[in-house]
């Protein structure tokens, strides 16, 4: 029972020490991290965008009349 344990206990600490996931959580936080930014981005280029098809429309509007 005891040596059980002590393999249990081996295990684990062998898990601890391998790196082989962390390349993977790394990414995660840099795809994270981007898409944070460009979804606080949206807005603002949602309202220049919306803006410069107003006075597009309104500059024709103003061209026909």
């Amino acid at each position: 029972m005891w040596s059980k344990r002590q393999e249990c206990v081996a295990r684990l600490k062998c898990m601890a020490v391998r790196e082989e996931g962390q390349d993977m959580v790394e990414y995660a936080c840099v795809v994270f991290m981007i898409s944070l930014g460009a979804t606080a981005a949206i807005r603002p280029l949602a309202e220049l965008i919306a803006a410069t098809y107003t006075n597009i429309a309104s500059t024709f509007i103003s061209a026909v009349s």
